[in-house]
């Protein structure tokens, strides 16, 4: 399965030299979403992207529309060698033709579509066929108001306003009155601390915290690095990819990058170079910047930064660009499904909780569904690995042998597997100007 370690940088340097001290650790698997709505509409996008591909996959033949993510799937699969198409042909064709309960194990709530309505209607209109996954706006937040039937009045241009809002010695003539008056009380409330931050901690996690306020006196005389980056200091064959007999491998390194605001970034393939036998190895000095992050950018700590590695050899196809691209269409679509509940009035309070939830969400569906295609179709692709950084300050340092205070982190090791072959990636995490 995708192999993700998580980074904890810890020991910030709070107003009056105070530590903080937590517990840092790495360990296997990008974790699932802390709110329980965020996990309930990125499953739901994940049934039907899984289904999506599935249906492209049993039905080559189909015409499918230009740009789609059915497209891009059927562009995928027709760049593979005509056996591997085959064997995945086999597998997609089985599952879209088993009855409705065990597509609905594969697929959730779109098993009962059939194939040719998934195709048809294409990934954006699945949902449309069977309404979209209702969420509860109060597990984001969001406070509805509730009015009685019976108090409601209707007025031209087809709005319902309290009866004893319009007319007589009432200052709202207007439909237009009456929202300015209730957009004034929602921002009167906001500011006498209704929207209650230790309630929007509980539902995406007890890590956040308030924002830091960068020009503060405390923090005035300490260094500020802004800059987050992952570099890499060796790449090393520990067992050279099947078959042994024909030759070398030719290697090269690329990725995909999200950051605290749930924005992604496709990481250029770099050479890493040819002639890989078993125990060969590509030393950087000085080390490879696979890829940075600007840490100044967003307005809430911790701040979580994810990077997916991929390793291929230079002739594995274009699995990489469609990893790009699905990270992409997950965050776009996590995007509608959430973002539509937060209003402009809410935006300041819920915007950077959201985001974060948006951005670690993708992160975790889109290791999922390689997970899970991998897994099903038995791709020969190198598992990607997918490396997380938790930053909890802007003037936060690593800790090394117990010692605080480090720009870089230690030394980490991620691990390729593919092809029949093993590599070793060394990586760590550095915080400069």
């Amino acid at each position: 399965m995708p192999i993700s370690i998580r980074e904890n940088q810890f020991i910030p340097l709070i107003k009056s030299d105070k530590l903080q001290r937590l517990t840092s650790f790495a360990g296997e698997g990008v974790e699932a979403p802390i709110n329980p709505e965020v996990k309930k509409a990125t499953e739901d996008i994940l049934s039907a992207m899984k289904y999506s591909f599935t249906a492209a996959a049993a039905l080559p033949e189909r015409e499918m529309k230009p740009g789609s993510v059915e497209d891009l799937f059927h562009q995928y699969i027709r760049g593979m060698s005509a056996d591997r198409r085959t064997k995945i042909r086999a597998r997609a064709k089985a599952l879209v033709e088993a009855s409705a309960e065990v597509r609905a194990a594969h697929f959730g709530r779109y098993g009962a579509l059939s194939a040719d309505d998934v195709l048809g209607a294409g990934f954006e209109g699945m949902g449309a066929l069977l309404g979209e996954v209702k969420l509860d706006p109060r597990g984001l937040g969001v406070k509805t108001p509730m009015v009685r039937a019976d108090l409601l009045k209707p007025v031209e241009g087809g709005f319902l306003l309290p009866s004893d809002a319009i007319g007589g010695a009432s200052p709202f003539r207007s439909a237009g009155d009456l929202e300015n008056a209730m957009q004034e009380t929602l921002q009167k409330a906001q500011s006498s601390g209704v929207m209650n931050r230790g309630r929007l901690e509980e539902l995406y996690g007890m890590e956040m915290m308030s924002d830091i306020d960068n020009e503060n006196d405390d923090l005035e005389g300490q260094a500020v690095l802004h800059l987050l980056r992952l570099e890499i200091s060796q790449v090393r064959c520990i067992d050279e990819t099947n078959p042994e007999f024909w030759g070398s491998d030719e290697i090269a390194i690329g990725g995909t990058s999200v950051d605290e605001t749930g924005d992604v970034k496709a990481i250029n393939e770099i050479y890493v170079g040819g002639g890989f036998d078993d125990g060969d190895a590509k030393n950087y000095s000085p080390y490879m910047r696979f890829h940075y992050f600007n840490v100044l950018e967003g307005k809430s700590w911790p701040k979580k930064y994810s990077i997916t590695m991929l390793l291929a050899e230079k002739d594995s196809g274009g699995f990489q660009s469609v990893l790009n691209k699905l990270y992409g269409i997950i965050r776009d679509e996590l995007k509608k499904k959430i973002g539509g509940w937060v209003g402009t009035a809410l935006e300041p309070y819920l915007g950077p909780f959201i985001s974060q939830a948006i951005g670690a969400a993708v992160a975790w569906a889109v290791d999922w569904l390689i997970n899970w295609f991998i897994g099903l179709f038995g791709d020969d692709v190198f598992r990607p690995v997918t490396v997380t950084m938790n930053h909890v300050a802007l003037n936060a340092r690593f800790t090394i042998n117990g010692r605080w205070g480090y720009s870089y982190s230690p030394w980490r090791y991620a691990y390729f597997s593919g092809h029949g072959g093993r590599y070793r990636v060394t990586y760590r995490w550095r915080l400069y100007n």
